[in-house]
């Protein structure tokens, strides 16, 4: 796997490594101190072992040409950790075959990293490097280490990427990082692709043991793995005591819990670790013998590449109409573990590409692929719209419209609203706004001008509680938008098969239709295009309302954001949930990005109490005050293990 740690500050850096030598310490049986790596490292003159002052003054900024780079911010920590399984068969049993394997894996990781994922900062946005250079960017010391914190084998290297890169125009610049981050996963799956190919080889057969590509080698008993397991353990503990998820999270939970190492000399713990593998039975240096002697493993029959490529792209699809190219390859390389290495998937993903199956794209500043599948999707939606306009009979004039609402309590931006529903001549239209201005109440109001009118309003909503919500707030009958498109589409079979007359008298009776799609970010490019669809062959007009800023689509595809340029709509940015003029800035600060400045706002009303215990009792005592409006009061935690006890305390009150 790769973890992904940023050395907080230089004075930092240098102090730990001052402290105890972690990362260039040579005991008794240490490897070489650790290397420089990287194309960056050859351009400043840096090969060979690395010189601690020389390393110290890097993570300064203070590069070996002379120049001087201003950054707070030293490098970052890469580490490559082996399966637990590999660790043993390393460390315990001695096969330095294997260990071999972990660097290459780990130079080929990096290289990737290196060419696809490093980038910096200049006027007008970003510039890839490994478009412009090949990727000839990085300067890295890898330093190699045996054991884990708690003494367990734990084969692993410590990538440390100096914050450094030279521009194609020569010039030395500073690192944007974010792009060593969403690549994370993509560079610890090449690194487990070709560990674990070169296991095979090596005579070792390999299990996939997660969805992700994780792999442990056959041989190796998952209880043995899991005794040698401790450090991990001790970070799960330190998450689970905290309710934490996740990568960064973990990486918190690491540095938290570690220890110093020990210096054990590497063969005294070898025989410990020998012996602990005796005691549950596993024989490591018969199955280093077995692995010697058998040669390569690696399965004979074909493997299907395309299958793979296949299904890493349906699964990526599911969820996003453009994906990162990087994002298809570690999918790619997850589901042949053992069976693909990186230059095979980039080449089988090339012959994919080649074929038409997919589209070249970017997402954000970044190269990705998208689907003929997908782009079809989104182009007959748009198709939809524009066929749209004009398509449908105003309910009421706009006089009219100004009559009905010139008594209602409606502010500026909700009648306009409620107006362009009740006029308009197109089929698709659009209502956006920011949670609590009121397009719920808008609906309601409007409801009122079409029922009255003879028009029917279904509403449709994501899921049953947002269904509810809508119905019990506007008034309108709601129901699921998947509910919805089964009964449209049962509805569209029946008009086909209707005799002419039958056929005449459906369709009227749909052309009175209004459908309310609430939430409409959330839909994806799928349902959206399926809604357009029968929407159209129905005769029904579409309202669709929601906040493309808000929340994501859980489909894959964005296709609210890409209908609004070419729908009429309105937008309400009149804050009604908030009453009071400092939440309502507060609201707007957070709306713009600027969460200091909410918070801020939100000072009167906050109480900070740091203690955890304490903290909870005050929230149950508010709750437990609120009385009969408890119902309607919500506790809120970003932690799991608050959230439970803060539920355990209200079942009691």
């Amino acid at each position: 796997m790769l973890t992904i740690s940023r050395l907080r500050d230089s004075a930092a850096a240098v102090s730990y490594y001052e402290k105890d030598d972690y990362y260039t310490t040579r005991t008794e049986s240490s490897d070489a101190q650790g290397q420089w790596w990287g194309a960056a490292a050859q351009r400043l003159g840096l090969s060979g072992a690395v010189d601690p002052d020389t390393f110290k003054n890097l993570l300064d900024g203070k590069l070996p040409n002379g120049t001087s780079l201003k950054t707070t911010q030293p490098g970052w920590d890469l580490t490559f950790s082996a399966p637990k399984s590999v660790s043993i068969m390393v460390e315990a049993f001695g096969d330095a075959r294997l260990r071999e394997a972990h660097e290459r894996a780990v130079e080929k990781a990096l290289a990737y990293l290196q060419k696809h994922s490093t980038a910096y900062r200049q006027r007008g946005g970003w510039a890839w490097e490994g478009r412009q250079r090949q990727g000839d960017n990085l300067v890295a010391a890898l330093f190699e280490h045996h054991t884990s914190r708690n003494m367990d084998p734990q084969l692993h290297t410590h990538a440390v990427v100096a914050n450094v890169t030279q521009r194609a125009d020569g010039r030395w610049v500073a690192i944007e990082s974010k792009p060593f981050y969403e690549d994370q996963k993509l560079g610890g799956m090449i690194y487990r692709a070709e560990l674990a190919a070169d296991a095979q080889r090596l005579g070792y057969a390999v299990e996939k043991t997660a969805r992700d590509g994780s792999f442990e080698l056959a041989a190796v008993p998952k209880p043995l793995i899991e005794t040698f397991s401790t450090r991990r353990e001790d970070i799960e503990r330190a998450m689970a005591e905290r309710g934490l998820t996740g990568a960064k999270a973990a990486e918190q939970a690491a540095l938290r819990t570690r220890s110093g190492k020990h210096p054990y000399s590497r063969e005294a713990i070898a025989e410990h670790w020998k012996a602990q593998a005796q005691e549950h039975g596993f024989d490591g240096d018969r199955v280093l013998a077995g692995a010697l002697k058998a040669g390569d493993v690696t399965p004979t029959e074909r493997f299907d590449d395309t299958r793979a490529i296949l299904d890493a792209s349906d699964r990526l699809s599911e969820s996003e109409a453009v994906f990162l190219r990087g994002d298809l390859l570690r999918e790619t390389l997850a589901n042949g573990v053992g069976r693909l290495r990186l230059a095979n998937a980039l080449a089988a993903v090339r012959r994919y590409a080649a074929g038409g199956a997919l589209r070249e794209t970017r997402l954000g500043a970044r190269d990705g692929w998208t689907t003929p599948k997908a782009l079809e999707q989104e182009k007959r939606t748009l198709e939809a719209v524009q066929r749209g306009e004009n398509a449908v009979s105003p309910v009421m004039s706009p006089r009219e419209a100004a009559a009905a609402l010139a008594c209602t309590e409606l502010n500026d931006g909700q009648r306009k609203a409620a107006t362009l529903i009740a006029t308009s001549r197109d089929r698709f239209i659009g209502v956006l706004g920011r949670p609590g201005t009121g397009k719920t109440y808008m609906l309601g109001t409007a409801r009122q001008l079409l029922e009255g009118r003879g028009y029917a309003l279904k509403g449709l909503a994501g899921n049953a509680d947002a269904a509810r919500q809508v119905a019990r707030e506007s008034g309108i009958e709601s129901s699921t938008l998947r509910k919805h498109l089964n009964a449209a589409e049962r509805a569209w079979s029946a008009l086909k098969n209707a005799g002419p007359h039958e056929a005449a008298k459906l369709r009227a009776e749909h052309e009175k239709e209004a459908w309310v799609l609430d939430e409409a970010s959330q839909i994806g490019s799928a349902d959206m295009r399926k809604l357009s669809f029968l929407a159209e062959r129905l005769g029904a007009r579409v309202i669709l309302i929601g906040d493309p800023q808000q929340l994501p689509a859980i489909g894959a595809g964005k296709p609210f954001a890409q209908m609004l340029p070419l729908m009429k709509h309105v937008e309400l940015d009149e804050l009604r949930r908030q009453t009071r003029d400092e939440h309502k800035a507060a609201v707007r600060a957070a709306i713009q990005g600027d969460i200091p400045a909410a918070m801020a706002r939100l000072k009167p009303d906050t109480q900070e109490i740091q203690d955890r215990d304490q903290r909870l009792k005050a929230i149950l005592e508010r709750w437990r005050a609120a009385g009969d409006d408890r119902a309607q009061t919500l506790m809120l935690t970003a932690r799991n293990v608050d959230k439970t006890a803060l539920n355990d305390g209200a079942r009691d009150i």
